[in-house]
């Protein structure tokens, strides 16, 4: 099973609850954007930092993660494979 990293604090975590709320607006708002609107709140980071945090989802870091195998399951709920006496696969 797949698990959510987890993450050290970092410079831009105390603006999490804009940066989530801006993006949940508009989804496709630029870093640019973001970057100075932060920066009128305090943020001393660079746009490195805040790009590297909005791309690996750290913004929403509080979410359930999905791992691939779940977003499968959820997809596609066919017939659950039960194994032979032989040791082989076979689906009911």
């Amino acid at each position: 099973m797949i698990r959510a990293p987890k993450y050290r604090a970092a410079l831009v975590d105390p603006y999490r609850d804009h940066l989530r709320a801006r993006r949940a607006d508009d989804p496709a708002v630029p870093v640019r954007r973001l970057l100075s609107e932060i920066r009128e709140m305090g943020y001393p980071g660079s746009m490195n930092l805040l790009y590297r945090y909005i791309t690996q989802g750290r913004v929403e870091a509080d979410r359930p993660h999905l791992s691939p195998r779940r977003v499968t399951r959820s997809c596609s709920p066919g017939p659950t494979p039960s194994v032979t006496p032989s040791g082989h696969c076979s689906a009911n």
